[in-house]
């Protein structure tokens, strides 16, 4: 879901949740409402939330700098990288430098047992030296206390290894969602297989078709109200 607390809408989108709600921040004496982008699991489809991150970073720096992120599974890596303001598309190449040196557009399992240790080594290598000091409060992600069996959030982070390890606690177990209508008209793509590994042409289109969602959703006036007027 795409809405806000004070907004009457709300827009689903492709497999994955995404949500803009009001948290309260100090500012002095003055308690504010800070809004927080929420990216939700999806599988694969972390590409499409990755290319809508592409086009708020581009258009609207100045605002995302002061935002709380939170996200669960994938979306975890979606938060992450737009708190740390990581480049997509450096994202994208060295997650498809990645698969390639590790020849799994050759493996009949694809992703299957290996999964795990690219995902880690990709988060290592896209995020800033400093990336715990750039999430440690802003940013939120949901895991499953295996004790409890309740989702906590966790916050605090000592080091970029302890972000990693939030990050893949968080995405240990893929989503398996059914076909349900896209809000984005423009992402006429059939059934998705979102645990499948996709060509790297398939993964381009992906996120550039979450960037022109995001660019339809500022032409109508959709974003300005959280964004204002960029940069």
């Amino acid at each position: 879901m795409c809405g806000c607390r004070q907004a009457t809408t709300a827009v689903q989108e492709p497999k994955c949740s995404r949500q803009i709600s009001q948290v309260g921040y100090q500012t002095g004496s003055q308690t504010e409402a800070a809004p927080e982008l929420t990216g939700g699991g999806g599988g694969i489809g972390f590409w499409w939330e990755a290319g809508v991150v592409k086009y708020l970073q581009q258009r609207y720096p100045s605002s995302m700098a002061k935002w709380q992120m939170r996200g669960a599974s994938a979306g975890a890596l979606t938060a992450t990288l737009a708190a740390c303001k990581v480049d997509v598309d450096r994202a994208f190449e060295c997650a498809k430098r990645l698969a390639e040196e590790h020849k799994l557009f050759e493996r009949a399992l694809g992703l299957t047992g290996v999964w795990g240790n690219i995902v880690r080594q990709w988060l290592d290598e896209v995020l800033p030296p400093d990336a715990a000091d750039l999430c440690r409060g802003r940013l939120k992600i949901a895991v499953r206390d295996m004790h409890t069996f309740k989702l906590v959030l966790i916050d605090d982070f000592a080091t970029k290894s302890e972000l990693i390890d939030a990050n893949m606690a968080s995405a240990h177990i893929p989503f398996f969602l059914d076909w349900r209508p896209f809000a984005d008209d423009k992402l006429n793509m059939g059934r998705f297989d979102f645990v499948k590994l996709k060509d790297p042409n398939e993964v381009r289109h992906m996120i550039s078709s979450g960037y022109e969602y995001a660019q339809r959703m500022d032409v109508a006036g959709a974003l300005k109200p959280h964004f204002g007027n960029g940069p």
